[in-house]
């Protein structure tokens, strides 16, 4: 019994003096708790406020780590920036400029702000190539950007420059009347306007003082096509054909006029010349060649040709080309098939019969043509007795013109 009381009274102390040594521990934070539980080879143990702490920082830092990770994510971004801007600089200098825009896209779409000034740079850097005259690498970087942003009107408008630096002045006015349909803003489209019917002007300019009268007309039509209520520019085009001696195309456009009172008076001006020319025998030049002499006509009252005179052809006759370039296919009612002489021979060739053919005014309506694959000539065909036999016609080769009347009924 005495030893049963000792062996209790041994573990009573002994729970006594562990659960002493615990407490001591976790109220003074001694290490010596923990030492002695590794000695025993058992786990250090942590009441439940304890794992709170640990797993909950305190908002200091948690400051310091969002902190840490903000600087790491602008660090990596700044990396890649660099790393962007430098290959982009690098493909743009060894003119790979479809790679270089790839990676611009990317850059664009991330970080939109860094892109931004690589566009400015690039307006500037084109526009140089153009004051270069280095051409062939400004519109293959142009077409690479429009490619990708077809709707950037600052490229855009440098496109127009670049047709300009050319010469290529059909081109620029097309892409600058073009400029129009990029933007939704009303006055954005009426300054495009100004700006391609500035450019017109000065190019009309140009043309009216080297009396280009050729050159002016098509471009006045090319124009119109584009900007029909351009009215100064139809009054212009009714000037050309008028010192072309096409008359009645020249009074086509030029009477609508008379009910615009900015135009009024100068349409009425040039009618009064168109009427004069209509009641006195016409002198037509001509462009001698050799010995061949050129005359210029219209067909349909829409289609100037070039034709040499052939006082010994008894049919007036258009190359196969012209005739399918001025689409008269559509417009002109096929006859027959005949049989021409030529230097060649004997040749089959189709007949035509277009609406009109004019020259100065002189008008046959119901025109003979006929065409052939086979004739080869810097102009577009022959101007035969069908038409000069209606008229009294008279070839002065000393004053290099074309003189008609109408015949006596």
């Amino acid at each position: 019994m005495r030893y049963f009381l000792l062996l209790l009274l041994s573990m009573s102390l002994a729970l006594n003096g562990y659960f002493y040594l615990k407490l001591q521990a976790l109220t003074s934070g001694d290490s010596s708790f923990f030492s002695l539980a590794k000695t025993a080879g058992k786990k250090p143990a942590f009441s439940g406020n304890s794992q709170i702490a640990k797993l909950s920082p305190n908002p200091i830092e948690k400051q310091h780590q969002r902190e840490n990770a903000s600087d790491n994510g602008e660090l990596i971004a700044g990396e890649t920036i660099t790393a962007l801007l430098a290959q982009i600089k690098t493909l743009v200098q060894s003119q790979a400029y479809y790679d270089a825009l790839a990676l611009f896209v990317d850059l664009n779409q991330e970080y939109p702000a860094q892109a931004l000034p690589v566009r400015e740079s690039w307006l500037t850097y084109i526009d140089n190539l153009l004051k270069a005259k280095r051409f062939n690498a400004a519109e293959l970087f142009l077409q690479a950007y429009l490619h990708a942003y077809p709707d950037d009107v600052a490229f855009l408008s440098l496109r127009v420059d670049f047709f300009q630096a050319k010469r290529q002045t059909e081109q620029a006015i097309e892409h600058a009347y073009d400029l129009l349909y990029h933007v939704l803003d009303y006055q954005q489209k009426i300054d495009y306007l100004n700006a391609a019917r500035e450019r017109v002007k000065q190019e009309s300019k140009i043309l009216l003082q080297r009396q280009a009268w050729q050159a002016l007309a098509q471009l006045c039509q090319q124009v119109l096509a584009l900007d029909p209520e351009f009215y100064d520019i139809q009054l212009l085009l009714a000037r050309a054909e008028y010192e072309q001696d096409l008359l009645v195309a020249a009074e086509s456009n030029a009477r609508p006029l008379l009910d615009l009172p900015q135009l009024a008076s100068q349409a009425q001006s040039l009618l009064d010349k168109i009427d004069a020319a209509y009641t006195e025998p016409s002198r037509i030049p001509l462009k001698q060649e050799g010995q061949h002499y050129i005359v210029r006509g219209l067909i349909n009252q829409d289609h100037p040709v070039s034709l040499m005179l052939d006082t010994g052809a008894s049919i007036s006759l258009l190359s196969q080309e012209t005739f399918e370039q001025l689409g008269l296919e559509a417009q002109a009612s096929f006859i027959e098939t005949i049989r021409l002489n030529t230097a060649g021979g004997v040749v089959n060739s189709s007949l035509y019969q277009v609406s009109s053919f004019e020259i100065s005014g002189y008008i046959l309506n119901d025109m003979h043509f006929a065409v052939s694959p086979y004739f080869s000539s810097e102009h577009d065909g022959l101007l035969g007795m069908n038409y000069l036999g209606r008229f009294n016609f008279y070839i002065d080769q000393a004053d290099k013109s074309l003189k008609l009347e109408q015949k006596s009924p």
